[in-house]
């Protein structure tokens, strides 16, 4: 099974626990998931819980491909 079939609902979980915090005026950290919920566009209109997710799957991502990628390059130099 691939890891994100795993991830999404406990991610999804963790979105809706913070716009329920958000929507009661409690404090939400302000690291990348707590900028991108409180993000809107020109319109007003904020991301769905799936766009969130996909963004922050994204940066998960992306750090991961480059750490895979300085670690084989720092391999290649070892070797």
């Amino acid at each position: 099974m691939h890891c994100l079939v795993l991830i999404n609902p406990h991610m999804i979980l963790i979105l809706q626990e913070r716009r329920v915090a958000l929507a009661e005026g409690q404090p939400v950290p302000q690291d990348l998931l707590g900028v991108l919920l409180t993000a809107a566009d020109e319109a007003g209109q904020k991301m769905t819980d799936e766009e969130l997710w996909e963004d922050v799957h994204d940066v998960m991502g992306a750090g991961t491909c480059a750490g895979n990628k300085a670690a084989r390059e720092q391999k290649h130099e070892l070797c």
